[in-house]
């Protein structure tokens, strides 16, 4: 007997009125439709099938709203789906034309129109080209819905998002509303002919919950100040001083989740001027009050981020204000009530990892480098645009071949940690010393041939237009002699998002790293170490046991499949 049963046809969306439209119902309409040219016909509804197919539903669980089909599409990356650009924009397009000519409301035409004569003459008036093309879509849309450009007003805005909302595949319709009204207010200063009248642009983020620390009585800063100086101390013969010494960005963290916890306890009620000291903050009532906060913000869940803070309270009341042991152990209880920290890799850098078991979508990955160093070669024109291109192949693979941490990659200095041996055609090491390392442990990376040709060449040709005199840093900032942490992370993640598809930051490379070195040699934890710069076993462990647990129970599925094949032929 078969073990399979047969597939059952897929309900309607039971989260749709029976008066709302599917994808369904648009096919069944169209392949009905007889002012359509056969031809017409079959793009539509293949345009209606692929949509389906990209997104990965039933036509009939889909409903017939833009809006809706909007946030699938921008989950669609061409290079997973298998097809291109230019495919995902043809499917796009027709099923707005389906839309269209079936009457569906929000498929009107709000945005394509000619413009009137007036509106014309005021987009031609406009001294840049982006300035005339990011206000074409709203001009368009003025000019089609008669408003004319001295009428419009914040109304006309809400009015324009709303179409744009309804009835386009615009992925971000937050970002257009800013761009239109910043760039309307822009020309209303550059240009003489444009109307006076200023738009309101929407804020990018939302508003700020945490309170300056200038906001804070004197004596709390000071006394702030002085427990990071405190932490910063090396002293080893000094009457009272910090476990351990503490690392400038550790110094940095510890300042945040203080200041956050402070601000918790004044969005609690607590009033500003009475947070004097830090010991108001490791109270245990004040403890409470502050995890309360954060709980409320995250639906009653704790997160790491409330543990480390918790943790760090009671650091400043065991180190620095060496409050007796009973009140620790209060504020213990309070931390252990919040409940242990999780082990092992997180959901999200799981679900990261699960995507590199196709191994498409790693081909996908280890086959970018060299094609963004190939595109900044050929279309190089001496300009910044192919510098970056190619400081950014030089990152991904840097990162692939050595998976360093990216503090220490962009401290990368050219005379310091690139070590040549043997003249220019020997072996180059990336070499940090123990100082230099979040463990203390030294570690070094012997570059492969490949990359120490691509580091050449970005050394010799490249590098040179993104630094300034004297900067022997091997990535350059513009602004400061390094390119900082978050710039680069967004540099990368990015180019690998829009190139591939594929969801990664800079430090999940080093997780990557992990699953490619355990999948080639399984509960090889000592390499996974040695690759990583691990101090302890532990850590490794820790982290990537779950690895082989999903490694093993495939092994156990391969098992029972060769069983079924032998005794049940």
């Amino acid at each position: 007997m078969s073990i399979f049963r047969e597939p059952q046809p897929l309900k309607r969306n039971r989260f749709l009125s029976e008066a709302d439209l599917t994808l369904a119902d648009v096919l069944g309409r169209l392949e009905r439709d007889e002012e359509l040219s056969p031809t017409r016909r079959r793009d539509l509804c293949s345009a209606v099938r692929r949509t389906a197919q990209l997104l990965n539903r039933d036509p009939a669980m889909l409903p017939a709203r833009i809006g809706a089909l909007r946030h699938g599409f921008n989950g669609v990356h061409p290079g997973h789906a298998g097809v291109n650009e230019k495919t995902v924009q043809n499917i796009k397009s027709n099923i707005l034309a389906a839309f269209r000519h079936l009457g569906i409301a929000q498929a009107a035409r709000p945005m394509v129109a000619h413009l009137d004569p007036a509106w014309q003459r005021l987009v031609r008036s406009l001294p840049e080209k982006s300035m005339r093309y990011g206000l074409s879509r709203f001009a368009r849309f003025c000019s089609n819905a008669g408003y004319a450009p001295g009428g419009v007003d914040d109304r006309v805005v809400d009015e324009f998002m709303a179409a744009v909302r309804e009835a386009t595949f615009v992925r971000n319709p937050d970002k257009l509303h800013r761009q239109t009204t910043r760039l309307w207010n822009k020309a209303a200063e550059a240009v003489e002919e444009w109307p006076r009248r200023r738009l309101l642009v929407p804020a990018s983020r939302r508003s700020r919950e945490s309170i300056p620390l200038a906001e804070f009585p004197e004596s709390f800063q000071k006394e702030l100040a002085a427990y990071l100086a405190w932490l910063e101390d090396g002293d080893p013969f000094a009457v009272h001083r910090p476990p351990r010494r503490c690392r400038p960005s550790t110094i940095r963290e510890r300042r945040t989740y203080l200041s956050l916890a402070a601000s918790a306890l004044v969005r609690r009620g607590h009033v500003v001027d009475r947070i004097t000291t830090l010991a108001d903050l490791v109270e245990v009532n004040a403890l409470k009050e502050v995890c309360r906060f954060y709980l409320e913000r995250n639906q009653g869940t704790p997160t790491q981020f409330l543990r480390c803070l918790g943790n760090t309270l009671i650091h400043v009341a065991r180190h620095w204000l060496r409050l007796d042991e009973g009140r620790i152990d209060e504020l213990r209880d309070v931390r252990r009530r919040l409940g242990p920290a999780p082990s092992g890799l997180t959901g999200k850098n799981r679900a990261m990892l699960r995507q590199f078991d196709d191994p498409a979508t790693l081909g996908r990955l280890l086959a970018l480098p060299g094609q963004l160093a190939e595109e900044a070669i050929k279309n190089d024109n001496g300009g910044q645009r192919a510098a970056v291109k190619m400081q950014t192949a030089l990152a991904i693979e840097i990162f692939l071949m050595a998976p360093m941490r990216i503090g220490n990659l962009i401290r990368l200095q050219v005379d310091t940690h690139l070590v040549r041996s043997g003249g220019r055609k020997g072996p180059v090491h990336i070499v940090f010393t123990g100082e230099e390392m979040k463990n203390a442990e030294p570690i070094e990376y012997e570059l492969p041939r490949h990359l120490i040709g691509m580091l050449d060449l970005y050394l010799e040709r490249f590098r040179p237009r993104l630094a300034g005199p004297g900067n022997r840093h091997l990535f350059p900032g513009q602004k400061w002699p390094m390119k900082t942490p978050g710039r680069l992370r967004q540099q990368l993640a990015e180019t690998i998002r829009r190139r591939t598809g594929i969801v990664i930051t800079a430090h999940q490379f080093r997780h990557l790293a992990a699953k490619l070195v355990l999948d080639a040699n399984p509960a090889n934890f000592e390499l996974a170490r040695r690759v990583l710069g691990h101090k302890r076993m532990r850590t490794t462990t820790s982290f990537y046991a779950g690895l082989d647990a999903r490694r093993a129970v495939r092994h156990y599925d391969e098992n029972v499949l060769k069983l079924r094949q032998e005794l049940c032929p």
